[in-house]
Parts: structure tokens; C-alpha cells; sequence
């Protein structure tokens, strides 16, 4: 039986923010199909990230995804990261 199972390698990265006329910014972002956690921080520390969201998905056969932060605070100075669903 042949694997029909393609691995794809994508970095995971975010390649775009856009904030919205609503105030809310989009985040457009690749990586391999999977889920992600989307987490922010205000300072960059190890123990300075919050989670935004645990469902971020990018589906099978794609390497893109677009999120939103809703929650953001205007004028604050916000950093995002993306890591993996384990």
C-alpha cells in the first residue's frame, strides 16, 4: 500500500498584521496543516505570553492561515507567536 500522506515543510512564521478598521488586528501567517495555539506578550519574557486562542488551524493540503486578535489594546506595543497544538 503506497503513503498517501505528504509531509509538508513550512516554516512557521507570521508574514503579515493588518490592523482593522474595527481596531482588531489580522494576523496572516504560514505553516505546515495542523493546529496551532496563537499567544501574545507585551514584553517578550518567557513567562510574559498569554494565550489568544488554541484552536488556529491551517487544514490539510494549505500553509496558510489568517487570525484576529479581538482583545487587543490600542496603542500598546503587542508581540504574537504561533507554536504548535501538542
Amino acid at each position: 500500500m503506497k503513503n498517501l500522506i505528504t509531509q509538508i515543510n513550512v516554516t512557521l512564521e507570521v508574514t503579515a498584521l493588518r490592523r482593522l478598521e474595527n481596531g482588531n488586528v489580522e494576523l496572516t501567517w504560514t505553516g505546515a496543516p495542523g493546529e496551532y495555539y496563537l499567544e501574545y506578550s507585551t514584553d517578550l519574557t518567557d513567562d510574559g505570553w498569554s494565550e489568544l486562542s488554541d484552536s488556529e488551524i491551517i487544514k490539510d493540503g494549505e500553509t496558510t492561515g489568517t487570525s484576529i486578535d479581538d482583545i487587543i489594546t490600542p496603542n500598546t506595543k503587542i508581540f504574537y507567536r504561533l507554536r504548535p497544538l501538542e
